[in-house]
């Protein structure tokens, strides 16, 4: 099976994973997979951007368009967060970074079923 990660490829291969970024390829075995987790990271410039907003609809109160717009800014906020899969296996830590949320529960799935078949 092959997943492609932003400029990366994940290629599962029996008991193997393979990411290859351009013509560096890394190989890793699955057996030697101990636990795997994602970091969460939120958009700081678009979080700053609808603190701004919800200060300036709570400061002219009257006005809604402005409370419903730091909503919908703070809805594409949590929506467009960046996630880091983290792989540790017994002698390494890999990190597969800049994952959309899709992408993040697909890998995640497979790496939990692998860790469930080995326990």
């Amino acid at each position: 099976m092959e997943i492609a990660v932003d400029n990366k490829k994940v290629i599962f291969q029996n008991n193997t994973l393979k990411i290859v970024e351009g013509s560096v390829e890394e190989t890793y075995d699955l057996s030697k997979l101990a636990d795997v987790g994602v970091r969460r990271k939120f958009s700081k410039p678009l979080l700053l951007l609808t603190l701004a907003f919800a200060v300036i609809g709570i400061i002219n109160a009257e006005n809604p368009v402005y409370i419903i717009l730091a909503a919908l800014m703070f809805l594409s906020a949590i929506i467009l967060r960046e996630e880091t899969l983290i792989l540790a296996f017994k002698d390494k830590t890999v990190l597969l970074d800049q994952l959309d949320r899709k992408k993040s529960k697909e890998l995640l799935e497979i790496f939990e079923k692998h860790l469930k078949k080995k326990h």
